[in-house]
């Protein structure tokens, strides 16, 4: 019975003994196909990455050649035994007449899954992750070095994961940089983060920056430059759809900035710039805007300010012509300072001067008539604003190509490039009456007093409310005292100079009544200033507060000269 217990009991299954040992045996195979696979699976994706390295290598190369940079170029060489089953190792070199100066250190972790990434607990299929450092052995490397105090971080760090579908993102460490410039000087800038994505061909790339702060307290010959800036952000954006249309957007953002300037203290509030640049084969277009909050010297608010430039049509292989004839000057500069690295700065500003008014003047006068080939127009402005009220001021010129040879001596012809040029000027308030206030205000301060009396506040007013109605009686400005403007649109006749127009304040006249006019308005508004004395007044109430001298003359200070 007992023998028949355990017979029923425990005597296997041949059924489930040789499903088991199948099983047992595919996961088996799997793994030797697994480990035998992966060398050759990893292999080959380190020669992608070599291909892939190469390509960009020669795309940038490509953006540098379009600039004009000639004998110039960034290659790639193996350090050590070239690619290996897990990673590969290569050195990032520039080439220059004929010799490598190496710069970067490249380790690339290929494979199905680089390992690096499992141990973050990332699961990474088919992706190549590679970490770019500056090259150790390099003397760029140690030039540079000793402006970093860290010195167990790379100063310089580009690490980044290649996908699958061939997708890149990336980040960029520059760490803490620290220079004595002298005893007196230092530069100091904090830690810089930049994270990027792009495609492999970099046809789409977007990046954000970041750094908390930037510091250069330089003293020259007795004169101090310091600047800082704080929180600082910024993105940047470029797209190509074709081989010649590209588009380039950058957007800053600055939390604070502090200046001084001959020990005048300046503090700047939150600035806000962005930059847009277009390129097709034909125009190239810049448009830039700037926006600064706030404005203040020794604490007293002078209020805000934006600027906005817009450059249209600029011919763009004239443009890279350009690009390259001042990547010929910058060799040529390097050169000279090779051979003469004891020469002076004065030596070096005129041996530039040499070259570009002498040696490369018919080629930089004959690319600059080509800028003008598309009519490029070109506006300009800038618009204060505070407590009292605005100034606006802008100008721009509509260009156009010479009909025929310019003899570019004579001045008369410069008019004859022009299809239109403006000037204008808008008044909304008294602008210069919290200007002249608050600078008055600074000038107590800086002797040692306690502020600006009431009195002297209220005749800079009178003076400034005063002085705007002298400009719309005399006729220079037209509107209102509280809404003045000025305007003057020049339009040259191509065929006869001398038929040319001139619009002032919305009257069409000719250049010899244009004249004419503004001769008779002008002595109608000196007589009218002089006659109210602003001058001795506005000096009077300054030189209460201390002594004003001009910069290095020694002659009394005017501010209406």
């Amino acid at each position: 019975m007992n023998t028949k217990f355990q017979d029923q009991g425990h005597a296997p299954s041949p059924k489930r003994s040789s499903s088991s040992g199948w099983i047992k045996f595919l996961v088996i195979l799997l793994i030797l196909i697994v480990i035998g696979l992966y060398p050759v699976a990893s292999y080959l994706q380190g020669q992608k990455s070599v291909k892939t390295i190469d390509e960009q290598l020669e795309y940038f190369n490509n953006q540098l050649s379009s600039l004009g940079v000639k004998d110039f170029k960034f290659i790639r060489t193996n350090k050590g035994d070239g690619i290996k089953i897990f990673s590969s190792d290569y050195v990032i070199a520039a080439l220059k007449g004929g010799e490598n100066y190496p710069i970067f250190d490249l380790h690339a972790e290929h494979g199905p899954l680089p390992f690096s990434e499992l141990k973050q607990g990332h699961f990474s299929p088919i992706k190549t992750k590679q970490v770019l450092t500056l090259s150790k052995n390099s003397k760029f490397y140690s030039d540079l070095s000793t402006a970093f105090p860290k010195k167990d971080k790379e100063p310089l760090k580009i690490e980044y994961i290649h996908d699958y579908n061939d997708y890149i993102n990336g980040e960029l460490k520059i760490e803490e940089i620290f220079v004595n410039v002298n005893e007196k000087g230092k530069i100091k800038f904090s830690p810089i983060t930049v994270k990027y994505e792009s495609d492999a061909d970099m046809h789409n790339v977007n990046s954000v920056y970041s750094q908390n702060n930037v510091l250069v307290d330089v003293v020259d010959k007795n004169e101090r430059v310091y600047f800082e800036m704080h929180e600082l952000k910024g993105t940047a954006k470029f797209q190509q759809t074709e081989p010649n249309n590209w588009a380039f957007e950058h957007v800053t953002n600055i939390g604070k900035q502090k200046n001084i300037i001959n020990d005048v203290d300046i503090d700047i509030g939150k600035g806000d710039g962005k930059l847009v640049v277009t390129r097709d084969p034909l125009n190239t277009r810049l448009v830039s805007n700037q926006l600064i909050s706030s404005v203040s010297i020794y604490g007293r608010p002078f209020g805000s300010y934006s600027t906005e430039i817009d450059i249209d049509n600029l011919h763009t292989t004239s443009l890279k012509q350009l690009g390259s004839l001042f990547a010929t000057l910058f060799n040529e500069m390097l050169e000279y300072d090779a051979k003469n690295p004891k020469a002076s700065p004065k030596a070096f500003n005129e041996h530039f001067e040499r070259l570009l008014t002498k040696k490369h003047f018919p080629e930089f006068m004959a690319i600059s008539l080509g800028l003008i080939n598309n009519s490029p127009k070109i506006n300009y402005s800038i618009n204060f604003e505070n407590s009292t009220g605005s100034m606006k001021v802008g100008y721009g010129i509509d260009a156009v190509p010479p009909s025929g040879k310019l003899d570019m001596k004579d001045p008369v012809n410069l008019i004859l490039l022009l299809k239109q040029a403006y000037l204008k000027a808008d008044f909304q308030g008294y602008w210069l009456e919290n200007t002249l206030k608050e600078a008055a205000e600074v000038w107590a301060m800086k002797n040692n007093k306690p502020g600006a009396s009431e009195a002297h506040k209220q005749e800079i007013k009178d003076i400034v409310h005063s002085l705007q109605r002298d400009w719309v009686d005399s006729g220079i400005m037209s509107g209102t005292a509280d809404k003045a403007s000025i305007s003057v649109f020049l339009n040259p006749n191509q065929k006869d100079i001398t038929k040319s127009q001139i619009n002032f304040n919305g009257d069409a006249m000719s250049i010899p009544a244009f004249i004419k006019t503004f001769k008779e308005y002008g002595s109608k508004f000196q007589f009218l200033v002089a006659k109210s004395n602003y001058s001795k007044r506005l000096e009077s109430i300054f030189k209460s507060y201390g002594e004003m001298k001009a910069p290095n003359t020694g002659k009394s200070f005017n501010l209406l000269k």
